[in-house]
């Protein structure tokens, strides 16, 4: 195989792509989340891997929210609570941000790798929302989509736990011992729930325990959410 370097033909296939990406892009709204509306397919696929990758990451957060008929937190919304000073998730669903109630953390990924974990692994405990959504798109047209509230998390964290299972932490090995009791790791949990310790833990369902928090369209989310609410 040719280098790079050496590879006439293929710098200018790839000079080709670029100019007609830059062309395409500059044709996108300034404010992406005024495309929040597309809906789930062939357009909305292409355009998410379009975009630059970081925009495109902030983009999936309210394309999310329209979905599932909800909307980003503005200031006034976040104003309303002064004395917080955690992070406020993703979006809310209603009309005023009900603190724990209403807000929600969504964890995203775009890959049609079949077998890619359900989860996240910077979940913030301490901060108050009421659940996380896992949105995971595996091509044009197909997507998984998956709610659990804090509330739910937390048990299966301690039963996990209790089944000789730890905790992990996106922050570096060795926070814990191997060796910690299961006391302690649920000492540690708790920690991180109100608070006193602020760790980013990762979290991943089981792939048959995921079944019971699956939803097959946005609307069904959507109907679960405004239930809680």
């Amino acid at each position: 195989m040719k280098h790079l370097k050496d590879d006439i033909d293929l710098q200018k296939e790839i000079k080709k792509v670029r100019e007609a990406l830059f062309k395409i892009r500059s044709k996108f709204p300034k404010k992406v989340k005024e495309w929040a509306d597309m809906p789930y397919g062939d357009m909305m696929y292409d355009f998410y891997h379009t975009m630059e990758q970081k925009k495109a990451e902030k983009w999936i957060e309210p394309w999310v929210a329209a979905q599932l008929k909800g909307r980003q937190m503005n200031n006034e919304d976040k104003s309303a609570f002064p004395e917080y000073t955690g992070d406020f998730g993703d979006f809310i669903i209603g009309d005023r941000l009900n603190l724990g109630v209403n807000n929600f953390e969504l964890k995203s990924s775009m890959d049609e790798t079949e077998d890619k974990a359900i989860g996240g692994g910077q979940l913030r405990y301490y901060d108050n929302v009421a659940g996380y959504v896992f949105f995971q798109g595996k091509g044009p047209n197909k997507f998984e989509l998956y709610y659990i509230s804090k509330e739910e998390i937390i048990e299966m964290e301690k039963k996990r736990i209790e089944n000789a299972g730890g905790l992990t932490c996106s922050q570096g090995t060795g926070i814990w011992s191997k060796d910690a009791s299961k006391e302690r790791l649920v000492e540690i949990l708790q920690e991180n729930v109100s608070g006193v310790s602020k760790n980013q833990l990762g979290f991943k369902f089981d792939k048959a325990v995921a079944q019971d928090y699956q939803y097959q369209t946005f609307e069904e989310l959507s109907k679960k959410l405004n239930e809680t609410i």
